[in-house]
């Protein structure tokens, strides 16, 4: 009689190999679909459109955490959906941080854009490393 324990070491074992791909999966989506939120931002704007991403992040990733081992297809489903809406969280809060200095400058008379990038470069590598 098999072990129940060695059939799910052998799962995750399975599953762990496809991670792989399905990071692949996420990221050449999110490269896909910048142009897309580029143009979704210009049309809204971008503290909207970066509302939109983040709020269609959350049901991809309730998705995400109910899938069981084999449903494959809807993980890469998942997966490349996950991508096209991370390309919003790389690019808006960027985008938006000129605007940000902008205003700023209006409210304090100061130029302060050194302490904005100061602050979020080093945050920014920290959160993808």
């Amino acid at each position: 009689m098999p072990c129940l324990l060695d059939t799910a070491k052998h799962e995750n074992v399975v599953f762990s190999r496809k991670a792989n791909y399905f990071v692949l999966t996420a990221q050449a989506c999110a490269l896909a679909f910048i142009p897309l939120w580029v143009w979704v931002a210009r049309k809204l704007d971008k503290r909207r459109a970066f509302f939109l991403g983040m709020a269609s992040w959350v049901f991809v990733l309730a998705g995400i955490a109910l899938l069981r081992p084999e449903q494959t297809g809807l993980a890469y489903l998942l997966a490349a959906l996950s991508g096209s809406i991370i390309a919003s969280a790389y690019l808006l809060p960027w985008a938006m941080i000129p605007d940000i200095i902008e205003t700023d400058e209006l409210i304090t008379g100061e130029r302060r854009e050194r302490s904005f990038y100061a602050w979020g470069f080093p945050s920014a590598a920290k959160a993808t490393a």
